[in-house]
């Protein structure tokens, strides 16, 4: 994926409209995708569509659309298929759908904002909940998720002067800042970072919250280990913390490690078949050999909701 990125955002910088690594990238994550998943579940790019909603109603075009192809119909297809990427979208029963995620080339404020409030324009479809009876299907499954993905974070600030690399780091405090707010998505599980400029080739991150007022609590809190500011490293980089109703206030890492995207592939598995269990690793293919740094634990998933919604941080970061 990542090289089939890099050689889009060479040719991107050719156009005059530098766009297509972006589009580079949305299409061999879903490659990706197919080739991964199980061949029940469909991948394409394409729109949600409520059985309630009016045809002259314009519908949001996604990256990646996640549905079940054993039950799904597709209601009409766009494009076609070809190797000069003019790739098909399709329009999937929003009762079919088991996933949407976003996908952007970069990680920085303005694409965090801009994902997040693409996937905020399904909460028409999640604002109640269908009927028992098999037709007439208005809102996403209960058990619906979506996630953003960043195909690289720049820059490197190791390569940079002081004041540069204090910038920096800024902006990428300030892109965490910005995904805290993903937080208010219905089923949103988190974010990964496939590459970050600097960082070894293999490792991704999966930006995770850790404790930033409880340095000297036990190890673990309802069973569930976690960490502390106190843990991190004091060159990774923390957001602006959240203060929870309770007291205690949470903190967005980005932590890099080598098992990240394994990790992350399994556990979006896990997901899509209902036997996600956040305490647990979802799967131990493609664990890396290298042990895991100590700041990267599982945070705990019994605080309690945040941002005036019920969110369970359960997503971030690596297992014991």
């Amino acid at each position: 994926m990542l090289a089939a990125y890099d050689i889009g955002h060479v040719l991107a910088d050719s156009h005059e409209v530098i766009t297509y690594h972006g589009t580079v990238a949305e299409e061999e994550f879903r490659q990706w995708l197919i080739r991964f998943l199980p061949a029940r579940y469909g991948v394409t790019a394409g729109y949600v569509v409520s059985s309630y909603e009016s045809e002259k109603a314009p519908l949001p075009h996604y990256d990646v659309i996640i549905f079940d192809r054993l039950e799904s119909p597709v209601l009409w297809v766009e494009g076609r298929d070809g190797t000069d990427r003019i790739i098909q979208s399709r329009a999937i029963p929003v009762e079919n759908v088991k996933a949407v995620i976003e996908v952007k080339s970069s990680l920085d404020t303005r694409t965090a904002r801009k994902a997040i409030e693409h996937l905020a324009d399904l909460s028409r479809l999640y604002e109640g909940v269908d009927r028992a009876g098999p037709n007439y299907k208005q809102f996403l499954p209960e058990d619906f998720i979506c996630l953003l993905v960043f195909f690289e974070l720049r820059p490197n600030t190791s390569q940079l002067d002081k004041n540069k690399a204090g910038a920096a780091r800024r902006a990428i405090k300030n892109a965490l800042d910005q995904l805290r707010e993903a937080e208010k998505l219905k089923g949103y599980r988190g974010s990964l970072v496939l590459h970050g400029a600097g960082q070894p080739c293999l490792e991704t991150a999966r930006p995770t919250w850790v404790s930033a007022s409880l340095p000297d609590a036990p190890s673990t809190v309802d069973s569930h280990p976690f960490f502390s500011e106190a843990d991190v490293d004091k060159a990774d980089v923390l957001s602006n913390q959240l203060k929870l109703d309770d007291g205690s206030a949470w903190k967005l890492l980005m932590a890099w490690y080598e098992d990240g995207f394994a990790h992350f592939a399994f556990d979006l598995l896990a997901m899509l078949q209902g036997t996600y269990e956040p305490r647990w690793l979802s799967s131990s293919y493609g664990s890396a050999s290298t042990p895991l740094p100590r700041n990267v634990l599982r945070v705990p998933t019994n605080i309690k909701p945040f941002l005036h919604k019920q969110v369970h941080l359960d997503h971030g970061s690596a297992r014991q």
